[in-house]
């Protein structure tokens, strides 16, 4: 009796065999394009972050010149900067006020005014601040940098672009603005042609510039253009220990459907970063793609472990578990992507499909009892 309903619990899995590589592949690829979307944005957020014109100067050697020049407003403008990256809000914000104290038309002292303000999510104040900064001095580039930042992060990309390309006429080698215009070219004005060519400026100019090489990386991969390839090894000579660049390679070799070169890469990704969970799912997803069910499961176990919280994982393990013929496991885990992400349809679709076949076998038990 067993063995039969073995085989009928084959029988009907196999109705179910063919929309189920579609429904799994759907779901890891949202869940790869997902955490590359996180890590877009980590780049983004990085790269605006914008370096200072003039240096900030050791706190102790500013010490000892603002004590024998304590009239000196740009030295406390340049101080205030200082106790801004150490995170010393009071300090600064004492420095800043002297500054514009001894010269209120200081340029510098209104680019730390709107650092100190954009710190504590004052942006309004931060905005006002740098645009006085650039009314004072026409050419100043790092406070229209800035002003690009905050108007990208208020999502008013035309008044950045504006700003970026001042700043491009003023400094032809900024390379950081022309890779901030080519973010705003690509994530919100949707010209994928302009955003790498950019990008591409923003590499000539700084051969080393790794978040430029990252988003031209990922953004060729988008476009599976194998010409990704040379910038994520560019990247790996650069820095041959980033786990997060041998992701990002892996996911490429995905998108081309290069599987063992992409296993070499996630495997990479997870010996330089034993708790990256991202690698381990998608290790598992390559395995299902060419039918290794058993050994899927393993690098599913592997990032439920690390992540116990992934619904995606729960739901990947128990796609496993359903084409294994083990129903339990299957409902159980896609039950748990549930009770984390309750709206997850893939799961909830496993679920509905494991009722049914449970719900015919029944009816073909029933059938074979009426019919004895």
């Amino acid at each position: 009796m067993d063995s039969q309903v073995a085989f009928i619990t084959f029988e009907h899995m196999k109705k179910w065999m063919y929309i189920l590589p579609l429904v799994f592949g759907i779901a890891c690829t949202d869940h790869v394009e997902e955490t590359q979307e996180e890590q877009q944005k980590e780049v983004v957020q990085r790269t605006t972050k914008t370096k200072p014109r003039t240096s900030t100067g050791n706190l102790d050697s500013l010490n000892s010149y603002i004590s024998a020049n304590s009239n000196d407003a740009a030295a406390y403008a340049r101080r205030a900067n200082a106790y801004l990256k150490k995170r010393n809000l009071q300090f600064a914000l004492a420095d800043v006020n002297e500054a514009l104290r001894l010269d209120s038309t200081l340029a510098e002292a209104h680019l730390a005014l709107g650092s100190l303000y954009y710190t504590q999510n004052k942006t309004r104040e931060a905005r006002n601040a740098w645009t006085k900064c650039v009314s004072l001095e026409k050419e100043h580039v790092e406070c229209r940098m800035r002003l690009a930042e905050l108007y990208i992060a208020v999502k008013n990309y035309d008044k950045a672009l504006v700003l970026l390309n001042e700043v491009t006429e003023i400094d032809k080698q900024n390379a950081t603005a022309y890779l901030m215009k080519g973010v705003i070219a690509r994530d919100f004005k949707a010209d994928t042609s302009l955003a790498l060519n950019y990008f591409q400026r923003a590499i000539d100019l700084d051969q080393e510039y790794m978040d430029a090489l990252d988003l031209m990386a990922v953004s060729l991969t988008n476009q599976g253009d194998t010409l990704a390839k040379y910038y994520y090894d560019r990247m790996l000579s650069l820095d041959p220990n980033r786990s997060d660049t041998y992701y990002k390679m892996g996911v490429f070799y995905m998108k081309i459907r290069e599987y063992n070169r992409a296993l070499e890469a996630y495997t990479k990704a997870v010996q330089l970063n034993p708790a990256d969970a991202q690698s381990h799912y998608n290790m598992g997803f390559i395995h299902i793609e060419v039918g290794e069910y058993k050994k899927a499961l393993e690098f599913f176990n592997q990032a439920i472990q690390l992540q116990e919280r992934n619904y995606q994982a729960y739901y990947a393990r128990g796609y496993c578990y359903e084409m294994l013929g083990n129903a339990d496991a299957a409902k159980a885990d896609y039950r748990k992507s549930l009770d984390i992400l309750s709206i997850y349809q893939p799961a909830a679709q496993g679920l509905s499909r494991i009722k049914q076949m449970d719900a015919q076998i029944e009816a073909d038990k029933r059938r074979r009892g009426e019919g004895g």
